[in-house]
């Protein structure tokens, strides 16, 4: 069970809050960032590992400069594995989308603007306005885009391990808009498969899988994953995936269907198997979280704004 230690909200010791959007933990617990729908800025706090509780510490609004776009918020903040650099995603639904990079010190917490690739016009370096989906592979050496546009593309960067820096290395996008994917992105532990889930609305869901054959090869689109007939599995609008660290399951967030969804996945071949061996009834998913363990998985409501 959760028990609620602290709230934090705009006040005379933490400015420019607004509607937190993105949160990301340090690899040792030391720190969180949190990004908002209000602005650029990435709050840093520390974190006391003993009660949880959090103090504002960092926040970072030197960076933005007349180079930055106006209105732009918050839409992916992820950390290295190694610790060293926070990635902070903003743009707006459709228009031009920012990748920045800090420099983290592990031992403050406190960030370092590095630089930033994207911006306008739409699509520069391959960051396009409906992107909103952020990874970094395990293995630290290289940086995810996903989007979630009817193009569905993945735009992957090389990352120096040293300064943190993003070079644009290739883009992959579905053929003729058949995988409108992106909306959701994860990883396999071992970095060898990429899940992408899209679709809704007026377009097919779908859920597309990428592959790579080596570490230093490049992902491509192995196969696009559809329900079988007669299948338990009847998606509406997927919204979000998660992979455990032991890649047994799958976890599937269905907005419109108000469920969390388990498939079973083969960690050697990552072929998921497209029935679902159970399905939890959620008030409005947002998002989805599997704890590092992989014991627990948590859901958070957008209608209430409850934790399940």
């Amino acid at each position: 069970n959760l028990t609620l230690v602290q709230i934090l909200a705009n006040d005379d010791e933490i400015t420019a809050f607004g509607a937190p959007q993105t949160v990301a933990v340090s690899p040792d617990g030391k720190h969180i960032y949190v990004g908002t729908t209000t602005s650029q800025n990435l709050h840093a706090f520390a974190r006391n590992e003993n009660t949880g509780e959090l103090t504002s510490i960092q926040i970072n609004a030197e960076w933005l400069g007349s180079s930055f776009e106006s209105g732009l918020w918050a839409k992916a903040t992820v950390i290295s594995p190694d610790g060293n650099h926070v990635y902070h995603l903003t743009g707006t639904y459709n228009g031009p989308c920012i990748l920045s990079t800090f420099n983290r010190d592990p031992e403050t917490g406190l960030l370092t603007y590095v630089g930033m690739v994207g911006g306008s016009p739409y699509g520069t370096d391959g960051i396009e306005g409906y992107a909103g989906n952020l990874l970094v592979t395990n293995d630290g050496a290289r940086v995810l885009v996903g989007s979630g546009s009817p193009d569905g593309i993945l735009t992957v960067f090389d990352r120096n391990s040293t300064s943190g820096i993003l070079t644009l290395r290739n883009v992959i996008q579905g053929a003729a808009g058949e995988i409108g994917s992106g909306r959701s992105i994860a990883l396999s532990s071992d970095d060898r498969f990429l899940y992408a889930v899209g679709g809704g609305g007026d377009s097919p869901w779908q859920l597309v899988r990428y592959t790579r054959d080596s570490p230093g090869s490049d992902y491509f689109i192995d196969e696009v994953l559809e329900v079988a007939p007669g299948s338990s599995f009847d998606p509406g609008d997927i919204t979000r995936i998660a992979i455990p660290r032991d890649g047994l399951q799958a976890f599937i967030l269905d907005y419109s269907e108000r469920r969390l969804v388990v498939l079973p996945r083969n960690p050697d071949t990552g072929d998921i198997t497209m029935d679902a061996v159970a399905s939890y009834q959620s008030s409005g998913p947002g998002d989805l979280r599997v704890t590092p363990d992989g014991m627990t998985v948590a859901v958070t409501s957008i209608f209430g704004g409850g934790i399940t």
